[in-house]
């Protein structure tokens, strides 16, 4: 089972009191209790801690810091020592602002403090302070849904707390407005780290993905001081190499954790290692399939070894492992064709499938959307190459923002891939791509046909365009079977099957058979001489 923070290990965080939500006069809001989380921070330390430096840590406006230390200060539980503020115990009032644990033996009195994992953003005019506070709330109240580890579900789980969510609720719990909550909902939605789905008018439930590769969103290390780190200069495939790309460059890694780990543990590195990555990865091969083979591999080699001391210069097993791998997606490959299966679909690929069906795409076009995918990088015309991340998730992500738009859908994947107009043959073949026409049987509803000879009528048709068309013109069979239809309609009154049957062969016949030459004559010039064409 995947833990909650996992993919956030290593990162720094901060424990935040939980404001108590249901209070409505709580005077703190979440910037209070962020301010207040650092102070509690120092005092596990014995220390204290400067206006300047809660802001640098933070990367907080001063006046929004001394705004909440006046807060803090006058509910008694910051005591201000001049330039120094320190955090104590809260009493009296003071107690009903936050959540408290249930009573137990705490060693210290900042040990019974409700706390919230609070990871600090990268950057605040990518995450506000205010949204940040808000989505590790959410994820604290998250549970965990079954078969589908990482994910979290906030909210709509009988017996589970809270049994909804609503923007009332969560603004008590942050001290602010419900519309900074709506906003801030937004916000994460549009960056992708939370889904929502109304359950009622105003109830909703929240669901969390795994954070994967969204973890840039937080710092990698505790440095509050903003102003001396250095500006970041992102390098994409456009500004180095030239190339139609918006992507930035990274180093060519093993994308399976898991598999990188055995394989340092065993001495693998190098090319080799990034090579064996690729392939799991590529080939989505579950660990219970290659860890016998690499420890397989490793046996083998260890007893190459000692038989044959000194031949064999590579210590580790990463060459034998790579053509183990190999014999067996080779195997496998054979199994599925003999088989008649494929690979099982991920939750997005299934997710794509579904809001494809609308869009009615043809074969040709599913085929280069599926290689797009699997496609690590494509070739332009002149012999550079553009990278290529496409996956199922930002198909997905497309496919929502651009809805029942085809036109609009394929320019979305081809600007996830390329940046304006490239000289590729894939792209060219994309925008090419056309959608199924649908089926038109007005001319046919208009008189009142049953749908029995409705259909008779339409395969006629279909038989007619197969002179014409092959099977994998799918977008121009469709489109004269329409216009038959609708052509032989006009051209026959009344209903009968026979009838409409007749004028579409008689249609077929005018389109479809080649009218014989015309037999030329050729007329030379007379021959003065001759008796017969002087006359």
């Amino acid at each position: 089972m995947k833990k909650k923070y996992e993919d956030m290990d290593q990162r720094p965080f901060l424990l935040v009191p939980v404001i108590n939500e249901s209070e409505n006069d709580v005077p703190i809001d979440s910037i209070g209790s962020l301010v207040y989380g650092y102070l509690l921070f120092r005092a596990r330390k014995g220390e204290d801690a400067s206006r300047t430096a809660i802001a640098t840590s933070l990367r907080l406006d001063k006046k929004a810091v001394a705004r909440a230390v006046s807060i803090l200060v006058a509910g008694g539980i910051v005591e201000d020592d001049g330039p120094r503020l320190r955090a104590v115990e809260p009493k009296g009032d003071a107690r009903r602002w936050f959540r408290f644990k249930e009573k137990g033996a705490h060693d210290e009195w900042y040990e019974r403090f409700v706390y919230d994992r609070v990871y600090l953003p990268r950057s605040s005019s990518t995450l506000s302070v205010r949204t940040n506070r808000l989505f590790w709330h959410l994820v604290k109240l998250g549970q965990p849904v079954d078969r589908m580890p990482g994910y979290l579900q906030v909210g709509g789980q009988l017996g589970r707390f809270p049994e909804y969510l609503t923007h009332t609720y969560l603004a008590n719990g942050q001290g602010c407005s419900r519309g900074t909550i709506a906003r801030s909902l937004r916000r994460l939605k549009a960056l992708g780290l939370l889904t929502i789905q109304l359950t009622e008018e105003n109830q909703f439930v929240v669901g969390i993905p795994t954070i994967g590769t969204k973890a840039h969103f937080w710092r990698q290390t505790w440095n509050g001081r903003a102003a001396r780190e250095k500006p970041v200069v992102e390098v994409t495939a456009e500004s180095l190499f030239g190339v139609p790309s918006g992507e930035a460059l990274e180093a060519s890694v093993c994308g399976d954790a898991g598999a990188a780990l055995y394989m340092r543990a065993m001495g693998i590195k190098g090319r080799v290692a990034e090579e064996i990555g690729t392939m799991i990865v590529k080939n989505e091969i579950p660990p219970r399939r290659w860890r016998p083979l690499l420890e397989e591999a490793d046996q083998d080699h260890n007893r190459n070894l000692e038989d044959q001391p000194g031949k064999f210069k590579v210590k580790h097993c990463g060459f034998l492992f790579k053509s183990m791998l190999k014999e067996h997606i080779e195997k496998e490959q054979i199994r599925c064709h003999l088989a008649g299966e494929r690979s099982p679909m991920t939750l997005a690929e299934m997710e794509a499938n579904s809001l494809l069906l609308p869009l009615r795409m043809t074969m040709e076009g599913k085929r280069l959307l599926r290689e797009a995918v699997k496609a690590e990088h494509f070739e332009l015309r002149d012999g550079r190459v553009v990278p290529c991340w496409l996956n199922w998730s930002k198909v997905v992500d497309v496919l929502k923002a651009t809805g029942k738009d085809f036109k609009a859908f394929k320019k979305g994947i081809a600007a996830a891939i390329f940046k304006g107009k490239p000289d590729s043959d894939w792209y060219d073949a994309w925008m090419r791509v056309e959608q199924i026409p649908v089926q038109d049987d007005t001319p046919l509803e208009e008189k009142k046909m049953e749908a029995k000879d409705r259909t008779l009528v339409r395969v006629h048709a279909t038989r007619i365009t197969e002179r014409k068309y092959g099977e994998g013109e799918v977008v121009a069979r469709a489109h004269l079977v329409n216009d038959l239809i609708r052509l032989a309609c006009w051209q026959t009154p009344g209903k009968s099957v026979t009838a409409l049957k007749e004028a579409l062969d008689d249609v077929g016949r005018v389109l479809f058979t080649r009218a014989p030459s015309p037999r030329v004559t050729v007329m030379l010039d007379p021959d003065p001489l001759d008796p017969l064409l002087c006359g």
